[in-house]
């Protein structure tokens, strides 16, 4: 069995506490749930949506550098989980990704340069 760390954004923590109090296999629910989901096939995406949002949605539960580095075992595995978020925003918000590299830069200077590597 792989063990997986899921990450809540600040506030909304307590779904997981109630999720695991109400849902007797909380494991065998969230594949369930991926699979359905995954049976959908892609969800549209906003139109409305600006960069600023998809930027929010994508890094909003990560707070500072400091918390990065709290959560990430080192340098190597913080910087490989932020580039492929961003890899993902690339493929998904091609229009966009520009203006979001530009977000992360400015939120996260210490991690700028992962947006020339892409």
């Amino acid at each position: 069995m792989k063990r997986l760390n899921i990450y809540f954004p600040t506030g909304t923590e307590h779904l997981l506490e109630t999720a695991k109090e109400q849902i007797p296999n909380l494991s065998g629910f969230l594949i369930e749930a991926i699979k359905a989901r995954l049976e959908q096939g892609e969800a549209p995406r906003e139109i409305n949506d600006t960069a600023e949002t998809v930027f929010q949605k994508k890094f909003g539960d990560l707070e500072s550098e400091a918390y990065i580095r709290k959560i990430f075992c080192d340098r190597t595995a913080s910087e490989q989980a932020l580039k492929n978020r961003l890899i993902e925003l690339k493929r998904a918000h091609t229009e966009q990704f520009g203006e979001i590299c530009k977000l992360f830069a400015e939120k996260f200077p210490g991690y700028a340069k992962l947006t020339d590597e892409l």
